[in-house]
């Protein structure tokens, strides 16, 4: 946005697709304030004691729960942690990414599946 002030910008009520950051993202590991896109609560359910940073989604721009990925001979499963309560609506959008995200991960997987926790 700071290299193209004029460019066309998305409605401000349109809510932005749902997206997968991964460990140590750049969006979470390199500032200091976080709160234009994750709770202080959350905080700890993101950042470990040991200085992990985990795999997190968005919806609609902001941190609302981790992920993690695992493929093997059945095939590539993606769990998903929210860390409230999710819609249909949001559950579908996550899943329908996640199954993108998974194909990229894995394209010859035998099997991919979505698994909300």
């Amino acid at each position: 946005m700071f290299d193209l002030p004029n460019a066309p910008r998305p409605d401000a009520e349109e809510p932005s697709a749902p997206r997968f950051l991964s460990e140590f993202d750049n969006m979470l590991l390199s500032y200091a304030d976080r709160s234009r896109i994750m709770n202080e609560a959350d905080r700890k359910r993101v950042f470990t004691s040991n200085g992990i940073i985990r795999a997190t989604i968005l919806l609609d721009g902001f941190v609302a729960g981790t992920w993690k990925l695992t493929c093997g001979r059945e095939g590539a499963v993606l769990h998903i942690e929210p860390f409230r309560p999710l819609s249909k609506q949001e559950m579908d959008a996550l899943s329908e990414e996640g199954l993108r995200l998974l194909h990229f991960a894995d394209p010859n997987a035998a099997a991919s599946e979505v698994i909300f926790h």
